[in-house]
């Protein structure tokens, strides 16, 4: 599906390589689904795909929304939670997470916006450090 709820064509949201690797296309879900020789089948749950979205465009989403970050940089680093900060743009937000992480890194993450305290925070779901 595309993020408006309608269905995509064939292909149109991502595409699987003979090794398995997916590659989104554009944002939207879908499902993957393999059939051996035999004809056994095999299908996974619905896989969401984001855009990489700025901290200032996530900040302007209603909480509830679930945003997704690529590439962001860390800034600060707490007990339980860090600030993230777009790495040509110096705008952050405030990340919810037990992964450790150091000032520097650069991060992708995915998780639920909300806020705390006046404060735009992201509750993530899925963060990783990228290498």
């Amino acid at each position: 599906k595309l993020p408006d709820g309608s269905p995509a064509a064939s292909g149109c949201v991502a595409r699987v390589d003979s090794d398995g690797l997916v590659s989104a296309e554009s944002a939207g879900s879908f499902v993957v689904e393999a059939v051996d020789q035999i004809g056994r089948k095999d299908r996974t749950r619905s896989i969401v795909v984001l855009a990489g979205q700025s901290a200032a465009e996530v900040k302007r989403k209603a909480d509830g929304a679930v945003v997704g970050m690529c590439g962001s940089v860390v800034s600060a680093v707490y007990d339980g939670f860090m600030y993230v900060q777009d790495a040509e743009k110096p705008s952050g937000i405030r990340v919810v997470t037990d992964v450790p992480a150091v000032e520097g890194d650069r991060v992708w993450l995915v998780g639920t916006l909300e806020t705390a305290d006046g404060e735009r925070v992201i509750r993530a779901s899925w963060l990783e450090v990228l290498l």
